[in-house]
């Protein structure tokens, strides 16, 4: 399974700071804030609208039913 984290340009984009941090060992993924108008810089990379800043492939956990997506 993959999680894509996909920018999404708002009206207020200077005032958002956020860390994403994975909860099983506390480990902070990467943080980011909000850059003028148009942007947001993660990691010290400027994103866009619509740009995919952080993709997350083999989360941990099993698949118990392939046709029940709420079951891991």
């Amino acid at each position: 399974m993959t999680v894509e984290f996909v920018f999404v340009d708002g009206s207020y984009n200077s005032e958002v700071s956020f860390s994403i941090t994975d909860t099983t060992d506390g480990t902070v993924l990467g943080s980011a804030s909000g850059s003028g108008t148009t942007s947001l810089i993660w990691e010290g990379t400027t994103y866009n609208d619509g740009d995919t800043f952080l993709a997350l492939g083999s989360l941990g956990g099993t698949d118990a039913d392939d046709n029940d997506s709420s079951v891991w």
